[in-house]
């Protein structure tokens, strides 16, 4: 989840030891529909009429990089 990574959580978890994360379409399904972390940006994305691809493709490259930055 993005909240894990904008709060910190991640970075603690990292000190603490954490080599590695994984994430699949599954993962990603259950963080969107299971929290408020991505709605703003999925409502602006809609009124701006982008496809559902785009949608997830922009979703999926910004919390993988955003990870992958912490290591």
């Amino acid at each position: 989840r993005r909240a894990l990574m904008q709060s910190g959580e991640m970075q603690k978890l990292i000190d603490s030891g954490v080599r590695g994360v994984t994430s699949n379409p599954s993962i990603f399904e259950k963080a969107i529909a299971k929290s408020d972390d991505y709605d703003e940006q999925l409502q602006q994305w809609a009124e701006e009429d982008r496809s559902l691809r785009e949608i997830y493709e922009a979703l999926i490259i910004a919390d993988i990089q955003q990870a992958c930055d912490l290591f």
